[in-house]
């Protein structure tokens, strides 16, 4: 059986290769990271990822429209920011699962296994 692949999409290369690092080493594949929007959009177009990490600000925009277009799919995500606020991210996308940065490294991995046995 194939390990689930974890989407990546942060812009903070130091943030983005520790938790490659982290998922790789829980037994996870990753695709990325994406430090832009549109990276992260091509990426899905080309594979579906089991589930998806994104940072709120990216290199170029945020990260909504990507978010909006995994919950079309029906791909859960996880939303690893230090920007805005949880309550009114969890508002708009009440199904996501919400680490504020900085996360433990188990906490990240808790919540991506949360969202892929869920998937």
């Amino acid at each position: 059986m194939t390990a689930p692949t974890i989407l990546i999409a942060e812009d903070e290369m130091i943030i983005a290769m520790d938790l490659k690092d982290t998922l790789e080493g829980a037994g996870f594949q990753t695709e990325g990271p994406y430090a832009t929007m549109a990276g992260a959009m091509k990426a899905i177009e080309a594979a579906t990822p089991a589930c998806a990490i994104l940072d709120v600000r990216l290199m170029d925009e945020d990260i909504y429209p990507l978010a909006d277009e995994l919950i079309r799919r029906g791909i859960p995500f996880i939303f690893h920011t230090g920007h805005g606020k949880p309550t009114d991210i969890l508002a708009r996308y009440p199904a996501a699962i919400f680490c504020l940065k900085p996360s433990r490294p188990e906490s990240v991995v808790a919540a991506v296994s949360l969202a892929t046995a869920a998937a």
